[in-house]
C-alpha cells in the first residue's frame, strides 16, 4: 500500500509591515502581491499530488497570521479555505504560528512562505516538496546564505513535524522565534537531514522580494517586463507552443 504523506503549505502574512505596511496587498499586473503567492501555493500543490510516485502527496494551502489581523481575512478568505490565526498577540513570534498549524492540520511538514514574494513560482515550491518527502529530509531549502543560488523573493523551506516541534521546543531567543528556522541553519542538529535545492545559474545577487516602496516598483518593471515577453512570444509561435522550465 502507498504510503500518504501530508504537507501542509503556509504562508506567514500581516498587514503592517514595520518598513512597508500593506505592502502584501499592492497591486502587480492586477493581482494583489499576497494572491501572487498563493496561486503558485495552489499550483504547486496541484502538481505534487498529481505527480509523486513512491509515496502519495497530499497538500493544503493555508495562510498563517497575526491575532485580530482582520484585513489578512478579508482579503484572502475567498482564495483560500484555510486561514489560521496566530494564539499570541506577539506579532513576532512566527514560529508559534507555523507549530499551531503543523499540530492542527496533522501534518508531517510544513512549506515556510513568505507573502511579500510575489514572483515565487510553483514549480520551485513542488520541488522542495518532492525533495524532501520522497527522500526522508526534515530540512530543505534554497536559503542557506553561504551557498545561495536564488534570487531573494524564490525563498523556500520544507521542514518535518519532528524538526518543528525540535523548534518549539529549543527556539526561546526571540530572533529565532521571529526568523523560525536560524537554529536549523545555523545549528544544524546531527539528529536532522537537511538537503539543499540549486540552480544551473547563480541569481544570489538579485533581489525581487517586497520590503520596500522601491522594491515594488522593481518588482513590477520585472513582472511587466516578463509579462511582455510572454505576450510577444505567444504570438510569434502560439500560446500552445510555449514551454515553461
Amino acid at each position: 500500500m502507498t504510503e500518504t504523506v501530508k504537507v501542509l503549505i503556509a504562508i506567514q502574512a500581516r498587514s503592517n509591515s514595520t518598513r512597508f505596511p500593506q505592502k502584501i496587498y499592492q497591486i502587480i499586473g492586477r493581482k494583489m502581491v499576497i494572491h501572487h503567492v498563493l496561486d503558485q501555493a495552489k499550483s504547486a500543490k496541484t502538481y505534487v499530488e498529481r505527480s509523486s510516485h513512491k509515496k502519495a502527496i497530499k497538500c493544503d494551502v493555508a495562510i498563517l497570521y497575526p491575532q485580530d489581523d482582520k484585513q489578512v481575512v478579508s482579503s484572502c478568505r475567498s482564495a483560500c479555505n484555510l486561514l489560521i490565526e496566530a494564539d499570541t498577540n506577539d506579532d513576532n513570534d512566527v514560529l508559534s504560528r507555523y507549530v499551531k498549524a503543523i499540530e492542527i492540520t496533522k501534518s508531517d511538514y510544513i512549506v515556510r512562505l513568505t507573502s511579500d514574494c510575489p514572483l515565487l513560482l510553483d514549480f520551485i515550491i513542488s520541488k522542495h516538496i518532492n525533495t524532501a518527502v520522497l527522500n526522508d529530509l526534515d530540512y530543505v531549502s534554497n536559503v542557506f546564505p553561504s551557498v545561495r543560488f536564488s534570487f531573494d523573493g524564490l525563498d523556500v523551506e520544507v521542514i518535518s513535524k519532528r524538526a518543528m516541534m525540535w523548534l518549539k521546543e529549543n527556539a526561546t531567543e526571540k530572533a529565532d522565534k521571529e526568523h523560525v528556522t536560524t537554529l536549523l541553519i545555523n545549528k544544524m542538529p546531527p539528529e536532522f537531514t537537511y538537503g539543499f535545492v540549486t540552480h544551473k545559474l547563480d541569481s544570489s545577487t538579485m533581489k525581487l522580494s517586497l520590503d520596500t516602496p522601491e522594491d515594488l516598483e522593481n518588482i513590477r518593471k520585472y513582472y511587466h517586463d516578463r509579462e511582455h515577453k510572454l505576450s510577444l512570444a505567444s504570438k510569434l509561435f502560439g500560446r500552445k507552443n510555449i514551454y515553461e522550465i
